[in-house]
């Protein structure tokens, strides 16, 4: 639209003014819109999600460059596109569900999948925006974002991680048929030592009887001495036959929980182990405290084993002095506790930089001391093993030549005063 000249200022004059003043206001607006429109066409071109607006009769009204390239389409043939012809029957189908859902004022959100002529795969998330004018909705909007490297990232990450999880899966297996291919020769070795343990132990019995037999009748200084020796050695064989048979027989055992009373259990270890201490002229000591009447639940057998093989190897280790056996409790909750008990010596010691080594089994301090008490460290073996049952816990204090404090712990029920009931309804017990 063009301004018209005016010739003179009568009432056409003035017409033609105010008109040639509507045409240039007109002028400035489309001159202020196409601005605008190119500001916002700049943006949106530029804006690496794709943007599209549709109206409620489901046409085109806007799409950026991104948009159109999406479909290969160009600005006039996507402009009032029908929604239904640019996806084909098909597709629109697939979206049906959320055009429906923006249509009455929801935000759907979904993942679509688009295949390209030259048969590549393209993945987008797409958002759709309601247009809401007042109370109606005229259209609306869609933001679509390309996650097609994020989705070569997932199923490359995918694809991985199943790779991963099969070799995991491989390698599992692997060390199952290991373990067991191990538990199996495990087994066969500990029947094997089982065995061949019970055979040595069955003739060494009547030869010790002999010995000391032989030893009571007439014979010289001389006779004596060798007998002597041999029965020593035998009794030292015979010991080191009956803690491998205690060893083994522990890779079979289960726990069986009873009730033990603390008084009797440190009594009878104390029977044990009294005479060997009385000859050897040590002064045997137990300090119960006020432990004394307690009663826990706990398997008698194994802490009774574990106590013994600690207080027979204070004996064994010791000249001269005395040994200590003490109980305590750490009393938990819900009547649970934790028994302790020590034995302690004053005799040969051990180098606390060796005590490692000695408690781990199978091992003693040196080979002198090998040499000169005998043994191959099982008595501790046994302990360690036990208490792996138990699932208590060692602790050693030594100084060399001073002597050692064994201190084990272990997790018991507390059965003593109105608890012994209790503790009388538990399986095995």
């Amino acid at each position: 639209m063009q301004a018209l000249p005016v010739k003179q200022m009568d009432e056409v004059g003035q017409l033609l003014t105010n008109f040639n003043l509507l045409v240039l206001e007109r002028k400035k607006i489309e001159a202020e819109l196409q601005k605008n429109d190119r500001f916002i066409r700049t943006i949106t071109d530029n804006i690496p999600a794709k943007i599209g607006y549709w109206d409620k009769d489901l046409r085109c009204n806007f799409a950026n460059s991104s948009y159109l390239g999406w479909f290969g389409k160009t600005q006039d043939e996507m402009k009032n596109i029908s929604l239904i012809d640019l996806l084909g029957e098909d597709l629109f189908l697939n979206h049906e569900p959320y055009i429906k859902a923006v249509l009455r004022g929801e935000y759907p959100q979904f993942e679509r999948t688009l295949t390209k002529p030259d048969g590549s795969t393209l993945y987008n998330f797409v958002h759709y925006i309601p247009d809401l004018d007042q109370d109606d909705i005229i259209g609306f909007f869609v933001l679509a974002a390309d996650i097609t490297e994020l989705k070569h990232a997932q199923m490359l990450l995918e694809a991985r991680v199943q790779e991963r999880t099969q070799e995991l899966d491989q390698t599992v297996k692997a060390l199952e048929v290991a373990r067991d291919e191990a538990e199996a020769a495990n087994s066969v070795k500990t029947a094997f030592m089982a065995r061949v343990s019970h055979e040595l132990r069955t003739p060494l019995n009547p030869i010790i009887g002999m010995l000391q037999l032989t030893l009571d009748s007439e014979l010289s200084v001389i006779q004596k001495e060798y007998l002597s020796a041999a029965l020593t050695a035998a009794k030292d064989l015979h010991q080191m036959i009956n803690e491998l048979i205690e060893f083994t027989d522990l890779e079979s055992r289960a726990l069986i929980p009873g009730i033990v009373g603390v008084k009797a259990l440190m009594n009878s270890i104390e029977q044990e182990i009294g005479p060997a201490a009385r000859i050897k002229g040590l002064a045997l000591h137990l300090d119960m405290g006020i432990h004394a009447d307690s009663i826990i639940l706990t398997d008698q057998e194994l802490l009774r084993l574990v106590l013994l093989k600690l207080a027979e190897n204070a004996v064994k280790f010791t000249r001269t002095g005395n040994i200590s056996l003490a109980v305590s409790f750490d009393h938990e909750s819900e009547g649970q506790a934790v028994f302790c008990a020590s034995v302690s010596d004053t005799g040969i010691g051990i180098d606390p930089a060796l005590i490692p080594a000695v408690i781990s089994g199978f091992t003693q301090a040196d080979d002198p001391m090998r040499r000169r008490f005998s043994g191959v460290g099982l008595g501790l073996a046994v302990v360690r093993r036990t208490l792996q049952l138990l699932e208590g816990t060692m602790e050693v204090e030594s100084e060399l030549g001073k002597g050692s404090t064994f201190r084990v712990c272990l997790p018991v029920k507390d059965c003593s005063g109105d608890r012994l009931e209790n503790c009388l309804n538990v399986k095995g017990a």
